[in-house]
């Protein structure tokens, strides 16, 4: 009966399968404010944002990452990493993309609790868009699209796979 325990107790400590959370990033979206008098007052997901070359930015957009836990315990403590970049052009141009710049904001939201097979969906507020916007305008530039990029930051053990989601949000400037 000991040798067995033993057994047991070895097999659980080597066995590759874990009871554990498992997060995965399931979609990435922007939005922007809804337009003033809209009830319920609050976000709409867009597909591309309209603003002119402006030193003044009257929308602030944000982002929403959708996190699932498909494991079988809740996850604790899960970070969540992202830059920002934009494509820049000159401002005037017509035709054409501009380039893509290396990212301008670097930084990474911890979410405290994701229950057993939940999905949470987490807004990321803090978009400091109006310092870059504003430098870039002076410069003569103005981007033509923005874009995204967030992981799961993984644990000892944990691959990679579903865990990084870029998205887009292309500027109009109209």
């Amino acid at each position: 009966m000991r040798r067995l325990r033993w057994a047991l107790c070895v097999l659980a400590l080597v066995s590759p399968v874990s009871a554990s959370a498992e997060l995965v990033l399931r979609s990435v979206a922007w939005q922007l404010p809804s337009p003033k008098g809209a009830q319920p007052r609050g976000y709409q997901t867009v597909e591309r944002w309209i603003q002119p070359p402006s030193a003044k930015v009257p929308a602030r957009p944000r982002v929403v990452v959708t996190v699932v836990n498909r494991g079988p315990k809740a996850a604790e403590g899960a970070v969540l990493r992202y830059a920002i970049a934009a494509r820049q052009a000159k401002i005037g141009q017509t035709g054409g993309e501009g380039t893509w710049t290396v990212p301008f904001y670097l930084a990474e939201r911890r979410v405290a609790r994701i229950g057993a097979n939940q999905v949470k969906e987490v807004p990321i507020n803090d978009l400091v868009l109006d310092v870059f916007l504003k430098k870039t305008f002076r410069a003569g530039y103005w981007p033509d699209a923005l874009r995204i990029q967030v992981m799961v930051e993984p644990r000892t053990g944990e691959g990679l796979e579903q865990r990084i989601l870029e998205q887009t949000l292309p500027v109009v400037n109209q």
